[in-house]
């Protein structure tokens, strides 16, 4: 069989070499245009598919970056602030020598304590320190201050509002880093040891499971004679919550001359009303007395009131069990006290030993100087000398965070480093694959403009159409 070359065939041959030269010029001309090989898949399949996760990976670190400087914006923001609570403790720790001079007048302490006063509310401030929005020292809950002041009588504590948790982000592929610290990490850190009850009561602490901080104030009150230990011809006499008496009280009746003692008390001759009866100890119980007193001996219950929020709440002591929970209204801390040897009323001092973080520090400091306690020269002297070690370790504990934050940057710089030469590295892959080389396209594509211009030249020859050969 002949294969016979058509004029179409020619004509169609002519088209597809010119095609063909144009593509070649047009891919060539990109090329140069974009300085990359590949502009679509179809230009390399095969390199495409490497091309691809080495983008996603380079997109993924440029996240990273961001992070990195978010992550040291925040950090710096963080120092700042614990660098200007330390120069508050700083000043507080003037102040505080300053005052526990013994030669410094009450006037001036009070005049030290509205300074210091200052000082508290300066330092809530910086705690509530934030960076475009955010609370810094808020953990995972930034979006609210995380600590407030709470006054009440006179009294005052700051309560941590923010979340336990730290908020972190990642600053380089599978590491971490604090961005939100919770804040009681530093301005409530503690290192709780015993508890001590000082005073006349007779309380004790029962040395386990205690909540609240600093110092605080046991008061003891009586509240009611036991009706089941009373005796035919005792009942309470109208200045019965003048007592001060209180626990398990002997009483002794004598026929004649009829009289009773009360607690191995001097006896008083009955029946008497509203009676002051004295036990040995010198403690008060008032009572109405009728005679006969029957049984004659036996032993009276006077049992008490506890508090440490100046009377809101109060629990009472019937001296059934020991030791008793007293809860504190204002933080609802819970203090434990041990009533097996409480004897009498009175107000007695409760030291929270290793508590006093840098509020309660400022607090107790500011509360001493001021005395609304009305403690003598003497006991407020000694209280501020105590309180020189508590502040000093509150400092530590600022510039223990201060130290913390600050080595947290450096890990960032280092991870920084890190993730700059992966991102180079990476952007050296994707030049290799993806980049063209200018002078070789460049090269080609003049090759390719000389085919496309020989193949118009040589088409233009080939097919030359007369009328005569069209009609042939």
């Amino acid at each position: 069989m002949t294969l016979r070359i058509t004029q179409s065939m020619l004509f169609t041959r002519a088209l597809q070499d010119i095609r063909n030269s144009s593509r070649g010029i047009l891919r060539a001309q990109e090329q140069v245009a974009t300085g990359r090989r590949l502009n679509r898949p179809s230009d390399d399949p095969s390199a495409m598919l490497r091309l691809l996760p080495l983008r996603a990976e380079l997109q993924d670190f440029a996240n990273l970056t961001e992070n990195t400087h978010l992550a040291d914006e925040t950090l710096n923001a963080a120092a700042s602030a614990l660098e200007e609570a330390s120069s508050v403790m700083t000043r507080l720790q003037e102040l505080l020598v300053q005052a526990s001079n013994g030669t410094i007048s009450t006037s001036d302490r009070k005049s030290v304590g509205v300074e210091v006063d200052q000082l508290l509310r300066h330092m809530v401030g910086i705690a509530n320190s934030s960076r475009g929005g955010s609370s810094l020292f808020g953990g995972t809950r930034t979006e609210s201050a995380p600590f407030q002041l709470v006054e009440v009588d006179g009294r005052a504590h700051v309560a941590y509002r923010g979340a336990s948790e730290r908020h972190e982000i990642e600053v380089a592929p599978g590491v971490s880093t604090t961005l939100y610290a919770p804040g009681n990490q530093y301005f409530q850190r503690t290192d709780r040891s015993a508890t001590t009850i000082t005073g006349t009561t007779g309380a004790k602490s029962a040395g386990a499971h205690d909540t609240g901080s600093g110092y605080a104030t046991l008061d003891v009150t009586f509240a009611q004679l036991d009706p089941t230990t009373l005796p035919s011809g005792i009942t309470p006499g109208s200045g019965i919550a003048n007592s001060t008496a209180v626990g398990p009280l002997s009483f002794a009746f004598t026929a004649a001359p009829a009289s009773l003692s009360i607690g191995g008390g001097p006896p008083l001759a009955v029946p008497v009303l509203n009676g002051e009866f004295r036990t040995a100890n010198g403690d008060t119980l008032y009572l109405d007395v009728a005679t006969p007193v029957s049984p004659a001996t036996g032993t009276l219950l006077g049992e008490a009131d506890l508090s440490t929020d100046l009377g809101k709440t109060v629990t009472r002591v019937d001296f059934s069990t020991s030791p008793v929970a007293v809860r504190d209204s204002l933080d609802d801390s819970v203090l434990h006290v041990d009533v097996s040897t409480l004897q009498r009323t009175g107000s007695d001092v409760v030291t929270f030993h290793g508590t006093f973080d840098v509020f309660t520090a400022l607090i107790a400091v500011r509360d001493t100087l001021q005395n609304p306690g009305n403690l003598s020269a003497d006991e407020s002297q000694l209280r501020l000398q105590s309180l020189i070690d508590e502040v000093s370790n509150a400092h530590d504990a600022i510039l223990t965070g201060l130290q913390e934050v600050g080595i947290r940057g450096s890990n960032l710089e280092l991870l920084r480093s890190r993730l700059d030469n992966l991102i180079a590295s990476d952007t050296d892959n994707l030049s290799n694959i993806e980049d063209a080389d200018l002078a070789e396209t460049i090269s080609e594509m003049t090759q390719k403009q000389f085919n496309f211009e020989a193949s118009l030249q040589v088409s233009a020859r080939i097919v030359q159409t007369s009328l005569l050969q069209f009609l042939r």
